[in-house]
């Protein structure tokens, strides 16, 4: 419930969502950087480490839990971390 005038409220609003968007800014993932954490995911996998996230956390430290998370949940991301683990049997080289 608002108790100010209508202009003053809707100043205050408007100021306290830019100062938010400002703050939290959503950046998008570029390809590189997925490709990246795919690899390091796979290498993971392929040495049995169980928390996943984690570990993909303390290697990628300028991304929050969720947006890790996020991008884990795509079947394109799956596919990838799948096709390095592939890799990682047909070549000795990584």
């Amino acid at each position: 419930m608002r108790w100010k005038h209508g202009e003053a409220y809707n100043a205050q609003r408007c100021i306290d969502i830019m100062t938010c968007n400002a703050n939290q800014k959503k950046r998008r993932w570029n390809g590189e950087e997925v490709s990246i954490m795919a690899k390091i995911e796979a290498r993971l996998r392929l040495t049995g480490v169980e928390r996943i996230t984690d570990a993909l956390l303390e290697r990628i430290p300028n991304r929050t839990r969720d947006a890790i998370r996020g991008r884990r949940k795509r079947t394109d991301y799956a596919d990838m971390v799948a096709g390095y683990m592939g890799r990682q049997f047909m070549t000795t080289k990584w």
